[in-house]
């Protein structure tokens, strides 16, 4: 083997590790970029996380008062339909008085024409 062969072997294998070198250097820079990127994904979801869970908590709260709000609706709607009853029952008491004063008031009639 000649220095020209071994030189140009040399050469090609420097030329081959070099090359060898610069695809795996893009690979780890590509690789460190995602790396990159992965971490802002991160820092920029946890502030919306804590605002869904925050949102979550005071979805939970709204509820929970809407349902209070529908149960002292239901207990309003009760006392509603009593008092009504109520009414009703003492205006026909008051029909009923009404009748009998006006009975009364015939009786009073036909006393007083019979005196």
């Amino acid at each position: 083997m000649s220095i020209i062969e071994v030189i140009g072997l040399l050469a090609g294998s420097t030329l081959l590790s070099s090359l060898v070198v610069g695809i795996f250097e893009r690979r780890k820079k590509a690789a460190d970029a995602a790396d990159v990127l992965t971490r802002i994904a991160l820092n920029m979801v946890e502030p919306l996380n804590a605002k869904v869970i925050q949102l979550e908590a005071e979805i939970e709260k709204l509820k929970k008062g809407i349902l209070e709000l529908e149960k002292s609706l239901i207990l309003k709607d009760v006392r509603i339909r009593e008092l009504e009853t109520k009414a009703v029952i003492k205006d026909l008491r008051i029909l009923e008085l009404e009748r009998e004063v006006g009975e009364l008031k015939r009786k009073i009639s036909v006393l007083e024409e019979s005196r």
